[in-house]
């Protein structure tokens, strides 16, 4: 359900770590259902970088990339898990992936 008025709407969106509610590939099927565009890395079109847990200690290299980018004048926002949780829960189809129907729970 595309949603012109959500936050990731028409955003390029990449997602680095672990995430605790979907798997990568369902997080990008939510980014695009709802009119985003998702990447495997950070480029320069990259408007969305969400963080889930790494693995190891530090950063990834793909918020390396992004915070590098972002001094270089990037309009890019590093933003955790939770804050793109809350960015789903703003419209409608967000609500529905939240409460499990996209999983088909």
């Amino acid at each position: 359900m595309l949603n012109p008025k959500s936050p990731l709407f028409d955003q390029h969106c990449a997602f680095t770590g672990k995430l605790q509610k979907y798997t990568r590939k369902e997080a990008m099927q939510v980014v695009a259902g709802i009119g985003g565009l998702s990447e495997n890395s950070v480029t320069k079109r990259t408007r969305f970088l969400i963080l889930g847990t790494q693995a190891k200690e530090g950063k990834s290299n793909k918020q390396l990339k992004a915070e590098k980018n972002l001094e270089k004048g990037q309009k890019i926002e590093i933003i955790p898990e939770g804050v793109f949780y809350d960015m789903l829960a703003s419209d409608g189809y967000g609500q529905i992936c939240m409460a499990g129907f996209f999983r088909g729970t």
